[in-house]
């Protein structure tokens, strides 16, 4: 992983979109936007009501704007439309008595004639034996993050074994005398489900950092072919790296949303990987993921970094750069920012150390983001850019985690619709459904809060019931502040 994080204070909390996107001509809905995406009329204004008056807004130190840094996918291209509540009815799946079930399937196990492949699992960058043995995301962690997540919804395992073994049948892939996998690199490897065999295309990994790749169409196929019949959506996580066509260098996951099925690999979130220059300039600034990735001194020094400069004669590498100039932010007069959901989430994470316990928590952490956010397009929720939130597109396990792991009040108002009354126990207003889903995944979190993620997403959740508590009787429940 990488060395110590750099210390920083964290003073001032980032909630509009960054310098770098306003200069490249980039901005968020408006707040009548977001109002108007989160229901279900065509216009979320009285006929009377002038444009930009009499909106219910929303704080920014509780649902902050997408922070859009240099080669984020917003940044990069916001020609597709975000999607709206009124245009995810039109495409969603719907959730039914018969069908409210998340199946995950087992992590494949390894038959001794692929035995080979156990080593494409372990990063070539892991140099400690701490980080060769580090424990993956378990699965049963993984079950219990969704059945919170996305409350009430039941998660089960799938009940089928589930393996790698041979797909050759000649002399050739098999495992020569002497040798501990194959002269050379099979073309395909079989994965068995129950009692089902798909053929899985694989490859050498193109960057080397680990031994080898799996396709990740191929695991969907066989996914696909095992989804019970009352199966809201169905989940396979795998420990192996993945990729999606032959100009891929990796991919992390990919939901097919009208079929029901994702896949998720956990090999990218391995910390080992964690100082590799081609995730962000220096590796994985560990003292800057969500929600330090909303430190307004981080946001500026990213954005510093890519501002262009007129033609200089070339300097010394080991000249000091400028630092950044940081600006006060414009906070609300009165706000005590400590108090907000932003705020307690920023003072709850406390610094990484480099116990296994930790980074099995901090690779479980990453892996768990992930899993909610594919599984989202299963409920055919679209990549969102009303706000920072889960279901943000990303271009880098970078940009991963600096994303928040909460739904933002638009796509919550999603996933409550899809879910409310599928139990007797959600209630039957937006508000109760919220409430209790974040005292589920408050009961979760409270279980993990030596990982910085979970430590801030409990005290984010802890505040942001205290408010929905507050306003009991507004008409627009999710969007109170």
């Amino acid at each position: 992983m990488a060395g110590p994080a750099r210390q920083c204070r964290h003073e001032v909390l980032q909630v509009d979109i960054s310098r770098y996107a306003k200069e490249a001509g980039r901005s968020p809905p408006s707040d009548e936007q977001r109002q108007a995406a989160a229901t279900t009329k065509r216009s979320s204004r009285p006929n009377n009501q002038s444009e930009g008056k009499g909106a219910s807004t929303i704080s920014p130190y509780t649902f902050p704007a997408p922070l859009m840094l240099p080669d984020d996918l917003l940044a990069l291209n916001d020609d597709e439309p975000p999607q709206s509540m009124l245009s995810w009815l039109r495409a969603r799946n719907p959730v039914t008595q018969t069908r409210k079930t998340i199946y995950v399937v087992r992590t494949p196990s390894v038959d001794a004639r692929v035995s080979f492949i156990k080593t494409w699992t372990v990063p070539t960058t892991a140099t400690s034996s701490k980080l060769k043995t580090l424990e993956p995301p378990r699965l049963a962690d993984v079950s219990a993050y969704l059945e919170a997540f996305y409350y009430p919804l039941l998660v089960k395992t799938l009940p089928q074994d589930v393996s790698f073994v041979s797909w050759e049948t000649t002399e050739q892939a098999k495992p020569q005398k002497g040798r501990k996998k194959p002269a050379s690199m099979p073309a395909y490897v079989g994965l068995k489900i129950g009692d089902g065999v798909t053929r899985i295309r694989s490859r050498p990994c193109p960057d080397g950092v680990f031994g080898g790749q799996l396709n990740l169409n191929d695991l969907l196929d066989g996914a696909l072919h095992v989804l019970p019949a009352d199966a809201y959506a169905i989940l396979l996580l795998v420990d192996h790296d993945l990729y999606e066509d032959d100009e891929d260098d990796f991919c992390c996951g990919r939901a097919y949303g009208g079929s029901r099925v994702c896949i998720v690999s956990s090999s990218r979130y391995h910390p080992a990987l964690d100082t590799l220059d081609y995730y962000i300039d220096g590796g994985i600034d560990l003292a800057h993921m969500w929600p330090a990735s909303h430190c307004q001194s981080f946001v500026e020094g990213v954005c510093s970094l890519h501002e262009p400069r007129p033609p200089t004669k070339k300097r010394k590498r080991t000249q000091k750069k400028p630092k950044p100039k940081v600006s006060a932010d414009d906070v609300p007069a009165g706000l005590d920012v400590s108090s907000t959901p932003m705020g307690a989430a920023l003072r709850a994470v406390q610094p990484l150390s480099d116990s296994a316990q930790e980074l099995h928590g901090l690779w479980f952490s990453r892996v768990a983001r992930t899993v909610s956010h594919e599984l989202g397009h299963c409920f055919c929720l679209g990549h969102c850019a009303y706000y920072a939130c889960v279901m943000q597109g990303t271009t880098s396990v970078a940009e991963d985690l600096r994303q928040p792991p909460y739904l933002c009040p638009v796509c919550l108002a999603k996933v409550a619709h899809a879910l409310m009354g599928i139990t007797p126990n959600t209630g039957d207003t937006e508000q109760a459904y919220a409430v209790q889903r974040y005292q589920a995944l408050m009961e979760f979190c409270q279980g993990w809060l030596h990982v910085g993620m979970f430590a801030g997403f409990h005290a984010w959740l802890q505040k942001r019931v205290q408010m929905l508590s507050a306003g009991a009787s507004a008409s627009s429940p999710i969007c109170l502040d």
